[in-house]
């Protein structure tokens, strides 16, 4: 329904504009001067103007013609709102970048806001290598903007961004330094239910699996993935194949040399017979399994259909629940391991005592790596307050110290040993800024990281201030006399 408005208004919108606008041209009723957009009696500005006509009464069009099919619970709506929406994104990239081009919208004052705010969700979600797709080349001679490329960054000498460019890669460079170094240190696995996707039946396009949404949209794996994250357990996807490579150690899973604790199956419905042979054999041999919900339906596919429902059933009897001392929570065991079954993954996770990051609750984006010492936490505050307080880690640490990846400060952190055991590190950040923390398993002392404190009353500085704009371009704008300094 939010859709079928947003759509409607947005197109009718578009069609009573160009109404409008072909009556003035033709002279039928003019539009008062004082309503039109700059230049509007430029014969160039005109025709770029009117070279948007084709684009806005194709997404219009397709747009109303989506909603009449979505009334009629017609499936093609779906197609046709997915043109509407994306031939609309692409006129207002052309507007943006053409009065970006004239000066009237300068996009170039917000890059390096735009890609210090980018960088650390990359972080927070990985990636330890950033590349910049498409910074194209542009020779000297050519006038502002230079040469440009429609998939590209334009992080070139031609963008007034460049003079601080290097201050972003410094940055992005001493951040990688650490994330690219030791191994991932997450606790859970959850798996990758890609066959329940192979088994959905719809008239949608091909679908792109390169991550949760949309193909997995308001799915019990998108809520269970969602609810690892924001409660602090942290987790990796495993695939089927991948399955099948792990190892048994004492009583955790091992693959790509990293311990896991278990693997969470997100109310699965189809399941290859091998996968979860393997994963009963995991079980037998000491591992703890959390199921969602439900345990696996059915075998995926249909090739030897008969003989692999039989061995999945032989499978499933070997299995007796009997509930446990959480209420909720019901318990198999099998050999020297076990498999949970709970409508609530959280009490499963603290019924099998997965390590879980407490830093979350307050407001803290984190990702957790292994290190030769011991650990790294590369630690992001989105919020729209500075932080300042105590953290607990959940780390056999007795030591910590700070890196700062943007002024390159550091030191040994304020620390201190909890009720629990667990290290606690003091800790302030302003709002959007980043930080990386090492622990050590070992004691270690040395020059206290710089945390700076206000001594004594703020003064606010007034009166009038004359600005005048030294480099930028193409075309510096005049001098300004303003009495309050914004950026």
């Amino acid at each position: 329904n939010n859709l079928r408005r947003a759509l409607s208004i947005t197109d009718i919108v578009f069609l009573a504009y160009w109404l409008v606008s072909g009556l003035h041209l033709a002279g039928v009723m003019p539009i008062p001067a004082d309503w039109l957009y700059a230049d509007a009696d430029d014969p160039r500005i005109v025709a770029w103007n009117w070279s948007f006509f084709p684009l806005d009464i194709a997404f219009s069009l397709t747009g109303l013609a989506a909603i009449r099919y979505a009334r009629h619970a017609n499936p093609l709506w779906k197609p046709l709102a997915l043109i509407s929406l994306v031939l609309t994104m692409v006129a207002g990239g052309m507007a943006v970048g053409y009065w970006a081009l004239l000066g009237e919208f300068d996009p170039f004052w917000f890059l390096p806001n735009l890609a210090l705010l980018i960088w650390p969700l990359f972080f927070l979600g990985g990636v330890n290598h950033v590349f910049y797709h498409g910074t194209n080349y542009s020779p000297p001679s050519e006038p502002f903007p230079g040469w440009m490329f429609y998939a590209a960054t334009h992080f070139n000498p031609n963008n007034p961004f460049w003079n601080d460019f290097s201050k972003l890669n410094q940055y992005v460079a001493r951040t990688q330094s650490f994330l690219q170094a030791g191994k991932p240190n997450n606790d859970v696995l959850l798996y990758f239910p890609i066959y329940d996707k192979f088994a959905h039946k719809s008239r949608d396009l091909l679908d792109h699996f390169d991550g949760i949404r949309p193909e997995f949209a308001n799915s019990d794996f998108e809520a269970n993935a969602k609810s690892l994250q924001e409660n602090g357990y942290l987790f990796d996807f495993i695939s089927d194949k991948q399955i099948l490579n792990l190892q048994n150690e004492n009583n955790l899973l091992k693959t790509g040399g990293v311990n896991y604790q278990t693997i969470v199956l997100s109310n699965v419905q189809f399941i290859p017979i091998e996968t979860f042979k393997k994963i009963i054999n995991l079980a037998e041999n000491g591992a703890t399994i959390i199921c969602y919900k439900n345990l696996p339906d059915d075998v995926n596919g249909l090739n030897k259909l008969n003989e692999r429902q039989a061995e999945f059933k032989r499978l499933i009897n070997l299995l007796n629940f009997v509930s446990t001392s959480v209420d909720g929570v019901k318990e198999a065991k099998i050999g020297k391991g076990k498999i949970l079954i709970s409508n609530d993954l959280e009490q499963s996770l603290t019924y099998s005592k997965i390590r879980r990051e407490t830093l979350i609750e307050q407001n803290l984006q984190f990702i957790r790596r292994k290190s030769a010492k011991g650990n790294y936490y590369f630690i992001v505050n989105r919020t729209e307050n500075d932080f300042e307080n105590w953290i607990s880690l959940e780390a056999n640490a007795r030591s910590a110290a700070i890196f700062n990846p943007m002024n390159e400060n550091v030191g040994f952190a304020q620390t201190k040993i909890g009720n629990d055991g667990k290290i606690q590190v003091f800790l302030k950040l302003g709002k959007g800024e980043s930080i990386i923390i090492e622990t050590y398993e070992s004691l270690l002392k040395g020059k206290l990281y710089p945390n700076y404190e206000i001594v004594g009353e703020t003064k606010k500085i007034e009166g009038n201030w004359e600005v005048n704009f030294t480099s930028g371009g193409p075309v510096l704008p005049p001098k300004i006399n303003t009495e309050k300094l914004i950026s």
